[in-house]
């Protein structure tokens, strides 16, 4: 009986890693043709190069993968790697965390990764959230929070969400959504 949830789950996920991969796909495609038109405008060759070189630092994670069993450092680094198909170095810039650090989250991430894209349980009637609110983005995440900090400061902050809304989206209890949000506030 376990084996058959095992399989659904295995399915599920890489229906979603796929889906993902097409979106981002297509997102890279767009992002070509906007470097083509700022070297059409005047941009210099090299200061393309390094827009490109960066691109990590405009990846955009989901929320639905701080819904797994995984922590948030490996769930980060376990979507980035399967999904988005960086290497560990970028990995490691974009999370602000060493190379090695990023390799041994990824090890310990073997378990396959099941990401809640749709968010079946939510109410996003009474949520009112934004769509690109579900995307945190790879900028938000500073060198001197943890992970599931600078997640949460950005949707208190910036997405205006309440602690039981974000409580909700992350499936943690909203007695740690304050407590991890007052910290992140006190280490800025």
């Amino acid at each position: 009986m376990k084996a058959i949830g095992t399989q659904k789950a295995s399915r599920f996920s890489q229906q979603y890693l796929s889906a993902v991969a097409s979106e981002h796909q297509s997102a890279l495609a767009e992002a070509g043709a906007l470097l083509a038109s700022f070297e059409g405008a005047g941009l210099s060759s090299q200061s393309a190069m390094e827009l490109a070189s960066h691109a990590e630092r405009y990846a955009s994670i989901p929320v639905g993968i701080f819904r797994s069993e995984l922590g948030p450092l490996e769930a980060v680094v376990k979507y980035c790697r399967d999904v988005l198909q960086l290497p560990v170095q970028a990995i490691a810039r974009l999370t602000h965390r060493s190379a090695s650090t990023v390799s041994i989250s990824y090890r310990n991430a073997v378990a396959p990764l099941v990401i809640d894209l749709e968010l079946k349980d939510i109410n996003f009637r009474k949520l009112r959230v934004p769509r690109p609110h579900l995307f945190i983005p790879g900028s938000a995440l500073a060198p001197e929070l943890s992970i599931l900090e600078a997640v949460c400061l950005y949707l208190h902050t910036k997405a205006g969400l309440r602690f039981a809304d974000i409580a909700r989206l992350l499936h943690r209890d909203q007695r740690t959504i304050y407590t991890v949000v007052s910290r992140a506030r006190r280490k800025r």
